[in-house]
């Protein structure tokens, strides 16, 4: 895959979109949301979806792939490391996206999920880049895959998480 941020946001099709607005709530929903544990504590929402989005990276993995060094030959690259190289990337890559949403003057009017399309026009490089490690991990294609697949179908709860905890006043 290879273009501006532009055509990275036309990427996502509107079938991917609508399943992104079943996922997610609308901007005007994002209070700050927390969890009671069963043991009583409470802890936030954005531990959840950061666990869960973890866990999508590593599902994505494919353990057999091989990294290719710089003459194009394949090199032994074990999944805990590539999935280390993998996660910072998705880490940039959502963090950018979050920014941009919580930046957006339609934040609280808008559904979220239209405002993380329209971020994808401002973080081109770092899904560039995640697309692109995870081609160079994963094998060819493989990022464009995981992209349009575990990637977008986390992201709004991520976003969302990040979001509230931004909007989130400290106790008095």
């Amino acid at each position: 895959m290879t273009g501006s941020s532009t055509e990275l946001a036309s990427l996502i099709s509107p079938y991917q979109i609508d399943a992104m607005r079943r996922k997610s709530i609308v901007a005007s929903d994002m209070l700050p949301l927390h969890f009671e544990s069963e043991s009583g504590g409470s802890g936030s929402m954005f531990a959840q979806a950061l666990a869960g989005f973890t866990l999508l990276v590593s599902v994505s993995a494919n353990p057999g792939a091989t990294a290719p060094d710089a003459n194009g030959l394949a090199t032994d690259v074990t999944a805990q490391e590539k999935r280390a190289i993998i996660r910072p990337l998705v880490k940039s890559a959502t963090d950018c996206v979050a920014r941009t949403v919580a930046a957006d003057p339609r934040l609280g009017k808008a559904n979220v999920t239209d405002l993380i399309v329209d971020s994808f026009k401002y973080c081109g490089e770092p899904v560039r880049a995640l697309i692109d490690a995870h081609d160079r991990y994963y094998g060819a294609g493989t990022g464009e895959q995981f992209f349009m697949g575990p990637y977008l179908d986390a992201l709004p709860a991520a976003v969302t998480s990040i979001v509230s905890g931004k909007t989130e006043q400290p106790p008095r």
